[in-house]
């Protein structure tokens, strides 16, 4: 098993190296551990049946990203009233996205060559899943770094009841970063270990909405 590696070697690095190094983790978990992803989908499916979830937010998985599609399309036709959105890029430069009804059956290559529908039905989610390169034990998320989830999530939090969930493996869970001021935790943590709260500690700046919006 594949787990987190918290030495020294990591703690004075900069976010690319990090992330580079946490994206080849990543991508031997889904090699080395073939059940790990099944795990992670067990832990989401039941933490959602314990919910009145109906509008859930997911992503098309790239990079090694773990894939949910089966488990959520199984949930999906679990009621009518149940819907699943994915992001969809506005503007590559001002780095904003909206969510959008999901229909496996009728998509589009978008930006950066992701999945996204066909047709462009805007959905308000009350719960997302965030794919995270790294996740501290707080919630707070390394990205792929274009800042797209950082500028919804600050736009979102003026509407209170979103639900967010970072989706990684055990190994991601880290220390090795330290949260920039913008940084929004996240509420749970799913890996292949289970559904866990973010650990929520007082006396941190986690979020100036401001500042962020003007990057």
């Amino acid at each position: 098993m594949i787990t987190a590696n918290n030495s020294a070697d990591f703690k004075a690095i900069s976010r690319q190296s990090l992330r580079k190094l946490m994206l080849e983790k990543r991508r031997r978990v889904q090699v080395e551990c073939p059940t790990a992803v099944e795990s992670l989908s067990a832990y989401l499916l039941q933490w959602l049946a314990e919910r009145a979830v109906s509008r859930l937010g997911f992503y098309r998985p790239i990079k090694s990203e773990p894939d949910l599609t089966e488990p959520l399309l199984t949930w999906k036709l679990g009621s009518p009233q149940r819907c699943l959105c994915v992001p969809v890029v506005d503007d590559s430069r001002s780095k904003t996205m909206h969510y959008a009804r999901w229909d496996a059956e009728r998509v589009r290559i978008g930006c950066y060559g992701i999945e996204e529908p066909v047709e462009d039905i805007l959905v308000d989610p009350e719960v997302i899943l965030v794919p995270c390169v790294g996740v501290t034990r707080e919630g707070f998320r390394l990205g792929n770094g274009g800042g797209y989830f950082d500028r919804w999530l600050a736009e979102r939090q003026k509407t209170p009841g979103l639900v967010t969930v970072a989706v990684a493996f055990d190994c991601l869970v880290t220390e090795d970063f330290v949260p920039e001021i913008f940084d929004i935790p996240l509420d749970w943590i799913l890996t292949e270990s289970g559904m866990r709260p973010a650990e929520k500690k007082t006396g941190r700046n986690t979020m100036d909405a401001a500042r962020l919006m003007q990057h």
